[in-house]
């Protein structure tokens, strides 16, 4: 359970309440998305990959059929709580030796948000993913994006190598 919780918070970029929410019926297998209820009673669908899908299904073969709808369940069948899935992580990240950073729901949230830009995902998309209500509140995790990865973007997206069609240099050239 812990393990699928993790990576949907991860792979989704859910907020915990949004997390908790999760009914049985809110995950499309086919397409592989969650429905999610967010801030304001907004519902959105959010994607998740192949892993989280894993994950998904090992957690529903041992959650096996508990009377809940709900797919968050503590060991006595109940719904999960926000505060119980904050405490899992601080306890999780204790066990596994973090240390200097806050292992919280948010900070999956924010590292979602982070390496989804890292890897090339564009800010408006990265806003519809998390549930912002403008583009500014999504801007913030641009402030992440360090100077290294700036320049790997631009060896990657150069308008005049792809125009020219020149490849990216590994190497120093000699001046003659």
């Amino acid at each position: 359970r812990d393990r699928s919780m993790i990576l949907v918070l991860l792979d989704c970029g859910l907020r915990v309440s949004e997390l908790v929410g999760v009914q049985l019926q809110d995950i499309d297998w086919a397409d592989q998305t969650i429905r999610v209820l967010g801030k304001g009673n907004k519902e959105r669908v959010v994607p998740f990959g192949q892993g989280t899908k894993s994950a998904l299904t090992a957690w529903l073969t041992k959650r096996a059929s508990l009377e809940t709808e709900s797919l968050w369940c503590n060991h006595y069948g109940e719904p999960m709580r926000r505060w119980r899935v904050r405490d899992m992580l601080t306890d999780r990240g204790a066990k596994a030796g973090i240390t200097g950073v806050r292992c919280s729901p948010h900070t999956l949230r924010h590292t979602c948000a982070v390496s989804y830009l890292r890897a090339g995902g564009d800010l408006l998309t990265l806003q519809r993913l998390l549930g912002h209500s403008s583009v500014a509140v999504t801007q913030r995790y641009l402030e992440s994006i360090k100077s290294e990865d700036v320049a790997n973007a631009h060896k990657a997206y150069s308008p005049v190598d792809r125009l020219t069609g020149a490849k990216a240099k590994t190497g120093r050239r000699r001046l003659r």
